[in-house]
């Protein structure tokens, strides 16, 4: 058992040592998280360079080759369709440029900024003040800046993450910047806070996560529940070992009973499933 717990990095350990918890001043009342169904409005163009657009007014500029376009504007693409009030088309180099609040609709992802731009071949994008749903991982993000190449990698900054139904009432996870590495299943964010009911519960300088059902390494989703003892909020670090072995440690904070953390170690022998559970509380009373 000492070797396994060897394995948990360094740093994790010493930063959940210095952690600063704050569970005494949020409410006993928690929401329920909400299932979210994202069923996107797409239309029935195909082909990289092929768009259907609908606009009240255009121009063209004739000089640059450029389309600009305002109120009520709705641009069907291959895979996507973007809605605006003011837009800008440069169809030589596949880039559609808009402004004032736009929305984008995506098979798996949707995408709400006061600013930006995507290229519908290369699928970059760059938007400024919005909101995603990243639905395959159930998750909300708000942002300052986002952008990246839509299915491959995704960087960001001043980031909120949630699942919940609400910001206010459940977890969420504050960054200063944010990457999302969709080929490796993986997310990293920095200089961290993650909150519970609005209030700050722990500091993290790092924090990797999966983004993924894979079985990948990382700091799980944290949990808040209510229970007899009052609040109860953990968040789990997974661990692989290898193909037959992996474990998870969960720190954890209970109101009325105090800080603690529980360890659970999974192994498959003679293809059966062992599992050893081990926990540890300090206590308030």
């Amino acid at each position: 058992m000492k070797q396994i717990l060897k394995l948990i990095p360094l740093t994790i350990i010493s930063t959940l040592v210095m952690a600063e918890f704050n569970i005494n001043a949020i409410k006993k009342d928690i929401n329920a998280k909400a299932c979210f169904i994202y069923v996107p409005e797409l239309g029935n163009v195909k082909g990289d360079k092929n768009i259907k657009i609908n606009s009240n007014n255009f121009k063209l500029n004739k000089e640059n080759n450029l389309l600009v376009l305002n109120k009520d504007i709705t641009i069907d693409f291959d895979g996507g369709m973007l809605k605006a009030n003011n837009a800008i088309i440069d169809r030589e180099n596949s880039y559609i440029k808009f402004k004032n609040n736009a929305e984008i609709f995506l098979e798996n992802i949707y995408f709400q900024a006061q600013e930006g731009e995507i290229n519908q071949t290369s699928e970059l994008i760059d938007l400024l003040s919005g909101y995603a749903f990243l639905s395959e991982q159930s998750l909300h993000l708000s942002f300052d800046k986002l952008s990246g190449e839509i299915n491959s990698f995704l960087n960001g900054e001043n980031i909120r993450i949630t699942s919940c139904s609400s910001w206010d009432d459940g977890w969420q996870i504050e960054a200063k910047y944010l990457e999302l590495d969709n080929k490796k299943k993986r997310g990293r964010a920095k200089n961290v806070k993650i909150k519970a009911r609005n209030r700050t519960v722990l500091y993290l300088p790092y924090l990797p996560f999966p983004i993924s059902n894979e079985r990948t390494s990382g700091f799980l989703e944290p949990s808040v529940s209510l229970s007899s003892d009052g609040i109860n909020f953990e968040i789990p670090y997974y661990k692989v070992l290898n193909r037959s072995s992996d474990f998870t440690i969960s720190p954890r904070r209970i109101n009325d009973r105090g800080n603690g953390f529980s360890f659970e170690y999974r192994f498959l022998r003679n293809h059966e499933k062992k599992i050893f559970i081990s926990k540890y509380e300090t206590t308030n009373r």
